[in-house]
């Protein structure tokens, strides 16, 4: 059922992108004025996804999670910019890591389904648990309680489950891949490229480095033969993924 699922998950991906486009080209302006006061505050985007990320790791949440938690954060952010936001941003950050927690995870038990408690504890009792979950049906009813998103990281599994048995298997080009596609939510034009080109990249990168790290520690030179070790399985993946896509 991959490919069918793979061309629908894009379609989405493509539709959703396009929506979030049009909303920053409509507030284009003030996001202009409001980039100073952002660098002023050490409010940044990079910042304040960097704060995301590290709540979703104290909580123990899934790569999937967080990439969908970095999405929300990044359309609400649009959105505050057209139809301003009456919360605290720090709470806009944590409420976007519960609404994808909630959305994501499909492992908790029946007496963990009510985790406010966890999110209240990893903001050190900043806010209430009735505060927290305020914010998030704030920060739902924003969003039109659409909250799927074609994540890269969900692409990025496709890919290394495509690359066959080989590739899955091998722990460092999977964590490399992983971190370089967790590291790229941390500039924010990037995510204005495809999902799926995101993860086809990252897995790309992964493989070609660590070809020219083999290489190099084989023979000691790694321009030559740099190709002959790795990129063998970047090619079952690019047949089936990348298809018409020749960036």
């Amino acid at each position: 059922l991959w490919p069918p699922l793979w061309a629908e998950m894009s379609r989405q991906d493509a539709f959703l992108r396009s929506e979030v486009a049009e909303l920053r080209a409509r507030t284009a302006v003030q996001s202009l004025a409001g980039a100073t006061a952002a660098a002023e505050d050490g409010n940044s985007r990079a910042s304040q996804v960097d704060h995301l990320i590290l709540q979703c790791t104290r909580l123990h949440l899934s790569d999937n999670t967080m990439h969908l938690a970095v999405a929300l954060f990044d359309e609400l952010q649009c959105l505050q910019l057209a139809d301003a936001i009456a919360l605290d941003p720090a709470l806009v950050e944590l409420a976007c890591v519960k609404l994808a927690d909630s959305f994501n995870e499909q492992s908790n038990e029946y007496y963990q389904r009510e985790r406010t408690e966890y999110f209240r504890m990893v903001a050190r009792d900043r806010w209430s648990n009735q505060e927290i979950i305020a914010a998030e049906k704030e920060l739902a009813h924003r969003l039109r309680f659409r909250l799927h998103r074609p994540t890269s990281s969900w692409f990025l599994r496709c890919c290394i489950s495509v690359g066959g048995e080989e590739m899955s298997s091998d722990s460092e080009l999977t964590h490399l891949a992983r971190f370089i596609n967790d590291l790229a939510l941390m500039d924010g034009e990037l995510q204005a490229e495809p999902a799926p080109l995101r993860a086809q990249v990252s897995l790309l990168l992964a493989v070609y480095s660590l070809a020219k790290f083999q290489s190099a520690a084989s023979n000691g030179n790694a321009s030559q033969g740099a190709c002959n070790l790795k990129m063998p399985l970047w090619a079952k993946v690019r047949a089936r993924t990348c298809w018409s896509n020749t960036r």
